[in-house]
């Protein structure tokens, strides 16, 4: 019997399998527009060389069901990038990450969580060096662990491309990290790659101040009570407030006083 119910199903297997795709791209274009549907998506214009992600939201955060932010998400034409300033927990690396996934999600055929008026260029590739990449098993420090990074996404680079870098030249010395991380974005900036970064350090945020080629941005703080707002205010440069986060963050008083001595 067995055999002959297989023998059956064996006769048909051009039949099932054509059936089976058919389903699963039935299925897959349901769930993109549940998606599109459920968090109010659009498709953003392509083409050109401007990233406008209008009233844009993360959509990993958009399925904790929790309320969202929107951002604005602005490379201008005739500009390379954007980098973003301002304190901790002031949603910088969330921007870059909401940059990058809504990316790659349009190019992959999503509707993405923005307004109508955006637009995206089609990019040959998103890379990204986000995050801690140390590693004891591979004697990589936080400095050598982005270095390698950064090396492998240079050697795979292809414009037109876009970048993400959550505070280059961070792990070492400011003044040599600040000089590393100028230097990537002039390299970048001459292969016209497009580049979304964010940073602390100085010599970056008065290398993008007088460069010209990049839009500068900081995330928006309440200086009274250091809470973040989760927006960007362009055209303007951001504090880290080091000092100020660190004690509304609890570090005792002493070491405070003592770092302002």
């Amino acid at each position: 019997m067995f055999l002959w119910l297989t023998d059956l199903v064996r006769g048909e297997v051009s039949g099932l399998e054509s059936a089976f795709a058919a389903l699963t791209e039935v299925d897959v274009l349901h769930a993109k527009v549940q998606l599109a549907r459920k968090h109010r998506c659009s498709k953003p214009h392509f083409g050109g060389v401007e990233v406008r992600l209008r009233t844009a939201r993360h959509p990993l955060l958009l399925a904790t069901g929790k309320p969202v932010v929107p951002i604005d998400l602005l490379i201008p034409a005739g500009k390379s990038g954007l980098i973003i300033t301002g304190p901790n927990t002031g949603g910088k690396t969330a921007a870059l990450k909401t940059l990058g996934l809504l990316c790659l999600m349009a190019q992959s055929g999503l509707l993405v969580p923005v307004a109508e008026e955006s637009c995206l260029p089609l990019f040959h590739g998103i890379f990204a060096d986000i995050g801690d990449a140390q590693s004891l098993e591979q004697s990589l420090s936080t400095f050598s662990a982005h270095v390698r990074n950064v090396t492998e996404i240079l050697s795979d680079l292809v414009a037109p491309a876009l970048v993400l870098f959550d505070e280059p030249g961070g792990g070492t010395d400011p003044v040599e990290g600040g000089a590393l991380a100028c230097g990537l974005l002039t390299y970048l900036k001459e292969r016209g790659v497009h580049v979304a970064a964010s940073t602390h350090l100085t010599p970056v945020k008065l290398f993008a101040l007088a460069d010209g080629a990049y839009q500068v941005a900081a995330v928006e703080f309440d200086l009274d009570t250091l809470t973040p707002h989760y927006r960007l205010r362009y055209d303007t440069v951001g504090q880290s407030l080091g000092l100020p986060m660190a004690r509304r963050l609890g570090l005792p008083e002493e070491v405070c006083t003592a770092a302002e001595a």
